[in-house]
């Protein structure tokens, strides 16, 4: 059953003011133009709006990277009633339309009528996305019955990843880098030669199987504790830990485009150079729920890290400015990311490379983090094997030149913290607005 609309209830007014003036003034008038609006609103309802609505939907990808552009056609078949139809695809927020219409009005006659939609969207943002919201609105030919919402929720899940970056070794002998490599950072724990290295004491999480009896017997009373182990050396392997950070400060610039997508960005495109490099690469998020993935080589490590970035998102109400966080949110600051997987970062002298957006307000935060860290790596060519990526967000969110210039003054007076940062580790400023990552780390090259 149908509502009444305003229209159906102002003529059905209109019908008994006539009724009751044609019986007062016995008018044959007012009868006769009773019947008629009678006529018109028995005839106007028996018209049915636009029905029977069929939807079918074609994307050209359904993976894609952040920034391509995929077209969406949508063909609909309306095969019964009358009247106007309002077509409305919905977009995720992050998604831009670039090319076409994703609204459109149909006028539905007599016979079947069958009309496409298309238009070309992009997103900058990774993760996976529904295009799954197509809403029809059919009205009445005469407005007497309220419009008929038809609703499709099917078509396929569409994953944007992030972007390769375009990373490459400079291999000239007149230049040098300041970026720390992880040469020399052989893992402790990885995968056993037959090379034996020492007889040691049991300790918590080594296998059975390494467990040697006889020097067990010989060296205790045969404790628990005081088992002894074969270690054998293991495969030579350097490790690079990417540090993210998912605070709401990452947010920062337009809901397209941020600081937190171009940090993915930066990871991705780090954790595929690495790991072609025969790295052991590790993924640990701070500043809210850690992710943590184990140091592993080879495409399947780097799929697991790009599913991880997929699902990633900042952490609200971690933006740090306020010292107390709401109860339920989990704030995993960098140091304390850090001493919880000590025991990881302890077992080899790794690459750690932080990818944050360093402010006034986590300046100190940041400072402890690199503090911890430093006491699992070892000094090469005067320098801790570190590297801070700072994204410069203030740009992002800039649209005229008044707020230019505020931004800069902002990043002038974070650049004042960042100072006592900077001593012994590698710091890259990244400024998405104006040149790539892959310009940022070149500028890092310098002549010998």
């Amino acid at each position: 059953m149908h509502s009444i609309t305003p229209v159906l209830r102002s003529l059905t007014i209109l019908a008994v003011f006539l009724l009751l003036l044609g019986l007062l003034f016995a008018s044959t008038v007012f009868i006769i133009l009773f019947l008629f609006v009678l006529f018109f609103i028995i005839l106007g309802t028996a018209v049915e709006p636009p029905g029977t609505i069929s939807a079918e939907r074609s994307n050209s990808r359904i993976t894609s990277l952040a920034g391509d552009t995929i077209v969406v056609m949508i063909t609909l078949t309306i095969t019964k009633g009358i009247g106007m139809i309002s077509v409305v695809d919905l977009l995720p927020a992050s998604f831009e339309l670039v090319e076409g219409n994703n609204f459109a009005l149909l006028w539905k006659g007599f016979g079947s009528k069958t009309a496409i939609l298309k238009y070309t969207v992009k997103s900058s943002a990774a993760g996976h996305y529904s295009l799954n919201c197509l809403s029809c609105e059919a009205y009445h030919l005469f407005d007497l019955k309220a419009p008929r919402i038809t609703n499709f929720h099917h078509g396929p899940r569409i994953e944007i990843r992030p972007r390769l970056l375009e990373i490459k070794k400079v291999r000239d002998a007149s230049t040098r880098t300041r970026i720390p490599v992880p040469l020399g950072s052989l893992a402790k724990m990885g995968i056993s030669t037959l090379d034996f290295k020492e007889l040691r004491p049991y300790q918590k999480g080594d296998p059975y199987k390494t467990i040697n009896w006889k020097a067990s017997a010989r060296s205790s009373t045969g404790t628990f504790g005081n088992m002894m182990v074969n270690d054998f050396e293991k495969e030579g392997k350097k490790t690079v830990w990417l540090f993210l950070d998912r605070s709401a400060m990452m947010q920062f610039g337009a809901c397209v485009k941020n600081a937190f997508e171009y940090a993915i960005e930066a990871v991705n495109g780090l954790a595929d150079y690495y790991l072609k490099q025969d790295c052991r690469v590790a993924l640990c998020t701070f500043n809210g729920e850690t992710i943590f993935l184990y140091p592993s080589t080879g495409n399947k490590q780097y799929y697991k890290i790009l599913r991880e970035l997929l699902r990633l998102n900042p952490e609200p109400g971690t933006d740090l400015i306020d010292k107390v966080s709401p109860p339920e949110v989990v704030v995993t600051p960098l140091r304390e990311a850090v001493v919880r997987h000590k025991k990881y970062l302890s077992g080899s002298t790794p690459l750690c490379v932080i990818v944050t957006r360093m402010t006034r307000e986590n300046a100190s935060q940041l400072s402890e983090g690199i503090r911890e860290m430093i006491k699992y790596t070892e000094i090469i060519n005067k320098r801790y094997p570190i590297m801070v990526i700072n994204i410069s967000g203030y740009d992002l969110a800039t649209s005229n030149s008044f707020e230019m210039v505020a931004a800069k003054i902002l990043k002038r007076r974070d650049l004042c913290q960042a100072n006592g940062l900077k001593k012994g580790i590698s710091w890259v400023d990244w400024n998405p607005t104006r040149y790539s990552f892959t310009a940022a780390l070149l500028q890092q090259v310098v002549k010998r």
